[in-house]
């Protein structure tokens, strides 16, 4: 009988439906064994017995048999009769894949032997009803006796009914029917389609067995031609009068078996004989089509939710998916186009027009990505098999734990993962953990653990594989790399541990004396960075000696519609992928040539005290082939002697003084590759554009610069460019610049030993000076539109997190140049302050390294820490604390009111090594009346100290010569001042230095940046 295409489809949708947690399942059965759960044992039945159904209906002997036994193994396990063994999950996951092959393929499942799975289950199963005890065999054979007397009344319906069957009757059902449908009479009739039919029975009882035949030869072609008979033996809670109801059939359709008193019951008015059913059809198979096995879990309750699944669920093709992605992408680009042409539009309706489109096409882009998005759960399901199987041959124990399987990624991207997690998995499993035996000599548990995690941060999903194993042992490296010739000694010394450890992932590699036929640590690793890269992701591993093995994966949440730096080289524009893009770097006048400096033939930027390579990818694209190192000497020679040239501009004519002058700026992206930077030298930047990514055409696909092409809102086309690819064309080699980089470091390590420095955030408010706050006190940046900034008398304020936040303007408080207003400013948020309030910012210069000591005898004003010389300028350091102090001292009255200050004067030894907290501190406590008086560190306020008298100590922990500790201590063994007073003022924060500071003699403990804090708790000591 031929099959329709539609219901082969559906056939092979709802088998894989079930497929794809059976083998997940059969492992938690094994697992809980004797413990096994009814539910769980239920739903793997109820999806083998759907399989087994379908197959039948569709005429696919092999699944059907195949499917079949399996069930009456599983059967046994139901009705416990016996438990699952260890081999009898192995031959049940061996029967699961064979099950998963022949539905890829139906129409060819008879070619697969399914012989010895077959018989193997067999075997298990007739082992099963041996052992079962000749006991229990004698107690039921009187009752399968008369059992089995049904037989020839119910084989006339075309149904045999044997032990098994009735067996098969879940406890709480007391009505068996055999229910007979015409599908011709029903599809006329307007009726539910077959498999909603089954999904409705199914919702009120099980069908045990099902009956189809037809005169026709073809379903497709002749079903209104011919009557399509389907029966089916169901069992049910419902009685008669309900059961009627719920199949839509008359009472003569519906044969009630009578099983107590072997007796077929008909209603008065049927005259239909069971005899009319067709014997002859030749393509007649048992089995029920069933559909959804979360369906199926609930068939025994009475309300219908199968039908409410219907509304909420509904399952498409996956090229129709792929086409609406495409019309998706299609409309973003009409969107980017529409943006384009009415940028300079001022009339106010066009624009909200304009506006519109872009929200709903955004909303719809991003509805429509989710249509794509796949939980990772749906490779993750895979991993315990593999394990359970790699421990088996090993002899192993080994633990799986996954977590965040909710966690949802790119179809494409998820699909691709497959091989490369698995690879990794493998690698934990064979060379990672340890024999039993041996991890007992660790004082390990026996069994291994590997946990595999998803979760997402800062747009992106992670996924973190690890082992406690044994790790990854360093000298084994080494003396590998040494071995093959891939690095020098040299080399080898100057690099760090996890440059080391990295080194597994170069080609080929391997720290295996034999090769395992699973795996070995380090074998094809260098294909999985591969292969994570090219999708987007990047690749990290670490790892302990004897305490495991840790492979991050960072992966893009989709690859079809991603957002892109768009960037100009040479008249052509090109797309750098922002998941690729650390920042933009804009160098002006004799920095864009004297800041490029040469380092082995290769171009490099001093970026942040960290050299940077330089590709440009004008060069890029005019050489095809892959840079050599005569390649990388002429670029850098080249423009060298250029930038020698821009030196003497008085030679040079009109035309060559325009491009010198051109050159006097030089952008450049830097891009990211795995935890590697770079820096891209390009022409010009565009701007940001939400891009829609199309496959390279296949006469490019040589060129490994490219990951894929764009169509811009402009109509033209724009290379997207693959990083990846062009650092590897480039020739850059990252391992010499790491190296070159930790000497600096160590370098600049031993030089801020001798001056200390801290991180400050540097920025303007007028068009003259420069400002500087120390980053441990900001809160956080936010940044703001100045229309929405509203004023209320004097004052002004802004929303911020739904709480209106004071906008502090520092032309208020400070001699300076008013604020540069502009459409976008910026507002900085400080830390410990009581009431919301910001700091208005015009703009946000960088983040810079800066000295501690400020220079208080240039310039100062009530409000200002001090000044200091950051990149060749004056720099000012507000006191943010003050400031709003200036601006509102009612707000610090209720501080003061429940902690008023002392009556007569007091006297304050500060003491803190550094000259900014010193400076800062000291400005705090003097604001509120207190004379205060500063040492440098330990050593020098015992000095002070010993000659003074003073009210209470304030003093920071780590200082050199005497630090805090020794200093309290060297206090409280002076007689004369042993009950003074002392606050331990300092960063550090964990219980540990708390308990340290208490037994060192401290009567207080507070953090450094917190003034309302500090000065409440000072007030209260001194009153």
């Amino acid at each position: 009988m031929a099959i329709d295409e539609n219901m082969l489809n559906e056939f092979i949708a709802e088998c894989k439906e079930h497929l794809s947690t059976l083998e997940e399942d059969f492992l938690k059965i094994e697992k809980q064994g004797d413990k096994l759960e009814q539910d769980l044992i239920d739903k793997v039945f109820r999806a083998t017995h759907s399989i087994k159904g379908a197959a039948g209906f569709m005429g696919f002997k092999n699944i059907s048999d195949l499917s079949h036994v399996m069930e009456t193994v599983l059967q046994k396990v139901r009705d416990r009769s016996s438990k699952p063994d260890s081999e009898m999950i192995d031959i049940l996951l061996e029967g699961a894949d064979l099950l998963n092959h022949m539905i890829e393929a139906p129409h060819d499942n008879e070619k697969v032997d399914i012989s010895k799975v077959h018989d193997h289950l067999v075997e298990i199963s007739e082992r099963q009803e041996a052992t079962a005890g000749s006991k229990k065999a004698a107690a039921n054979n009187a009752d399968i006796a008369e059992r089995l007397s049904l037989v020839p009344q119910i084989s006339e319906a075309g149904f045999e009914i044997d032990e098994l069957t009735l067996e098969r009757r879940p406890k709480e059902h007391s009505y068996l029917y055999i229910l007979r449908f015409d599908l011709s009479e029903l599809q006329d009739s307007g009726g539910p389609s077959p498999v909603a039919l089954v999904r409705e029975l199914l919702c009120t009882g099980d069908i045990l067995e099902s009956r189809i035949s037809t005169a026709a030869e073809s379903l497709k072609d002749n079903l209104s031609c011919f009557p399509l008979k389907y029966d089916i033996l169901y069992s049910s809670i419902l009685d008669r009068e309900l059961v009627t109801i719920a199949s839509r059939l008359p009472d003569d359709r519906i044969i009630e078996i009578d099983v107590a008193n072997a007796a077929v019951k008909k209603n008065t008015t049927d005259k239909t004989e069971v005899s009319d059913i067709d014997e002859s059809a030749q393509d007649t198979q048992t089995g029920p089509a069933e559909t959804g096995a979360d369906q199926q879990e609930n068939s025994q309750q009475p309300q219908n939710p199968a039908i409410h699944d219907n509304k909420e669920t509904v399952r498409i093709n996956v090229d129709i998916l792929d086409k609406l992605m495409t019309l998706a992408g299609e409309l973003v680009l009409v969107r980017n186009q529409h943006l384009m042409a009415f940028s300079d539009m001022f009339n106010s309706t066009s624009r909200n027009i304009t506006q519109r489109l872009d929200l709903v096409t955004s909303e719809i882009q991003e509805t429509i990505m989710q249509t794509r998005m796949q939980p990772v759960g749906n490779i993750f399901g895979k991993l315990p098999r593999i394990v359970r199987d790699i421990a088996k041959r090993e002899s192993k124990l080994i633990k799986i734990f996954v977590i965040g399987e909710d966690v949802e990624l790119d179809k494409t991207i998820l699909e691709s993962l497959a091989d490369p997690l698995t690879h990794i998995i493998r690698n934990c499993c064979d060379h990672g953990i340890e024999l039993p035996e041996e991890r007992s000599k660790r004082k390990k548990d026996p069994a291994g653990r590997i946990v595999v995690r998803a979760y997402h941060e800062g747009g992106q999903i992670n996924i973190k594989i690890t082992d406690d194993g044994r790790g990854i042992d360093i000298e084994k490296v080494k003396q590998k790399v040494l071995k093959n010739n891939l690095r020098t000694r040299e080399e080898l010394a100057q690099m760090t541990e996890n440059e080391l450890i990295r080194l597994i992932m170069l080609p080929g590699f391997s720290t295996a004396d034999e090769v395992s036929d699973i795996s070995g640590r380090g074998v094809g690793m260098d294909v999985v960075k591969n292969a994570i890269e090219k999708l987007g992701g990047s690749f990290d591993i670490s790892s302990k000696t004897n305490r495991g093995t840790t492979i991050l994966l960072r992966m893009p949440l989709t690859l079809a519609i991603i957002p892109c730096l768009i960037v100009k080289v040479a008249g052509f524009r090109y797309a750098i992928p922002q998941v690729n893009l650390e920042e933009v770097v804009c160098l002006y006048d004799d920095d864009a040539v004297s800041k490029i400096e040469s380092d082995s033939n290769q171009e490099v930027f001093r970026l942040r005290d960290n050299l940077l390579p330089m590709v440009r990818l004008n060069e890029i694209l005019e050489r095809p082939q892959t840079f050599t190192e005569t390649d990388k000497y002429q670029i850098t020679e080249k423009y060298r002697t250029h930038s020698d040239d821009n030196e003497k501009p008085e030679k040079v004519d009109k035309q060559q003084t325009e491009i010198v002058t051109k050159e006097r700026m030089l952008n450049f992206a830097v891009v990211k590759v795995g935890s590697n930077q770079f820096g891209l030298i390009i022409d010009k930047v565009i701007g940001t554009e939400e891009i829609v990514v199309q496959a390279v055409h296949p006469s490019l696909k040589t060129l490994n610069i490219y990951s894929g092409t764009t169509v811009m809102g402009d109509g033209q086309c724009a290379m997207i460019l693959d990083i990846n690819g062009i650092a590897h064309h480039a020739g850059i080699d990252f391992a010499a610049t790491n190296a070159r980089n930790a000497e600096e470091m160590e370098f600049e390590k031993e030089k801020q030993q001798e001056e200390e420095t801290q991180t400050v955030l540097l920025f303007k408010y007028g068009p003259k000076e420069q400002f500087a706050i120390p980053l441990p006190l900001i809160k956080r940046i936010e940044k703001i539109f100045l229309k929405d900034i509203e004023q209320v008398g004097k004052r002004e304020f802004i929303t911020i997190d739904g709480i209106s936040t004071q906008v502090v303007r520092l032309d208020n408080v400070f001699q300076i140049s008013p604020c540069e207003e502009k459409e976008e400013m910026f507002l900085i948020l400080p830390k410990h302050i009581l009431k919301p309030f910001g700091i208005l910012v015009s703009a946000l210069a960088d983040i810079e390294e800066s000295p501690l000591t400020l220079n208080t005898e240039s310039y100062l004003e009530d409000g200002l820490l001090g000044s200091a010389i950051i990149r060749d300028k004056m720099t000012l350091y507000p006191d943010i604390y003050r400031i709003i102090e200036k601006l509102e001292p009612e707000w610090f009255k209720e501080r003061r009111d429940a902690h008023p200050l002392p009556t007569a004067k007091k006297r304050i030894l500060l003491v803190e090594d550094a000259t900014f907290f010193r400076q800062m501190v000291k400005s705090y406590l003097e604001a509120d009346g207190y004379e205060v008086e500063s040492a440098e560190n330990g050593k020098h306020a015992m000095d002070i100290f010993t000659e003074k008298d003073f009210d209470l100590i304030v003093s920071d922990i780590e200082m050199p010569e005497m630090n805090g500790w020794d200093f309290i201590k060297a206090v409280r063994k002076q007689k004369k001042h042993n009950n003074i007073k002392a606050v331990a003022l300092t960063a550090l924060s964990s219980p540990e230095d708390k308990r340290k500071c208490f037994m060192a003699g401290y009567d207080e403990y507070h953090l450094k940046i917190d003034r309302e804090g500090l000065l409440k708790m000072v007030a209260s000591m001194l009153r």
